[in-house]
């Protein structure tokens, strides 16, 4: 699915905006967020957002800036070519062939008898529920560890998001509350899990990806120890940035570096980043 970006569009999914007009973009909306609750990897596989001529970065809701976009300047092959590589899977550059799989021993079973006590985490914060000592743990409670344990697998969570993430998969908040905590997550590695993932995909300034990270249901402290912990280089970021910019449209020396600031880059990297890019 294809959604241009506008400044109404977001106020339809962030639920602003008069509500006596745009009801179609609404009722989209609406329909798009019931997807984006169920399964937020099929969301962002699917959606592709387009940013036409006169729409930035603002105009994206939050929540929806690791969903892949695309700036249209020109309605022809150049201006498109990016936009329909990425729907017909044809990459501009190939991947080198991936080398002999790592054996991995397997791990131990979920449950040993009828007890099962959750593994340590790196951090505990304030408000995260620890499991209680259990004798006997219901069906609902394993099935719900068990879906806890395969989406932790594939990508990271915070505790809320995994917690919605359950609920919204019909289990009883009981149920989801003692899956999240019987998981054995570590959410400080879970921060900087979901920030690689990002950064692996798309560009994104320390203050972007702090944002981002923070809309996932991660607090403010998790988030700044990630961000910490994958040591990233901001300026090679505002670079990226800068050329997938230039890759969409054209800009100026000045104008690039205008439009660093405002994705969150400081004035240092992005006048480095837009000098580097016109070198």
């Amino acid at each position: 699915m294809l959604i241009v970006v506008s400044n109404s569009w977001r106020l339809a999914w962030e639920g602003g905006g008069d509500s006596s007009k745009g009801a179609g973009a609404a009722a989209e909306a609406d329909s798009l967020r019931s997807i984006y609750a169920a399964d937020r990897k099929v969301f962002i596989e699917k959606v592709r957002l387009i940013l036409l001529p006169g729409a930035n970065s603002e105009d994206i809701p939050s929540g929806l800036h690791g969903v892949p976009r695309f700036r249209i300047e020109t309605i022809d092959e150049a201006g498109l070519s990016d936009l329909l590589r990425s729907l017909t899977k044809q990459p501009e550059f190939m991947k080198n062939a991936l080398g002999p799989l790592p054996e991995l021993p397997p791990n131990p079973p979920a449950f040993a008898g009828a007890s099962y006590a959750a593994a340590p985490t790196n951090s505990v914060d304030a408000d995260e529920t620890v499991a209680p000592p259990m004798s006997d743990v219901s069906p609902g409670q394993r099935n719900a560890l068990a879906k806890a344990r395969e989406y932790l697998r594939y990508t990271a969570f915070s505790r809320s998001g995994l917690l919605n993430q359950l609920a919204s998969e019909g289990f009883s908040m009981d149920d989801a509350e003692f899956a999240v905590a019987s998981a054995g997550a570590a959410w400080d590695e879970q921060a900087a899990k979901k920030a690689g993932q990002y950064l692996a995909h798309i560009a994104l300034s320390r203050e972007g990806l702090l944002n981002q990270l923070v809309s996932e249901g991660f607090s403010e402290s998790e988030s700044e120890r990630a961000l910490a912990n994958i040591r990233a280089d901001w300026t090679e970021q505002a670079v990226k940035k800068a050329k997938e910019y230039l890759v969409q449209g054209a800009f100026s020396q000045s104008r690039l570096s205008s439009q660093l600031v405002f994705d969150g880059f400081t004035e240092n990297e992005a006048t480095a980043a837009a000098a580097d890019t016109y070198q």
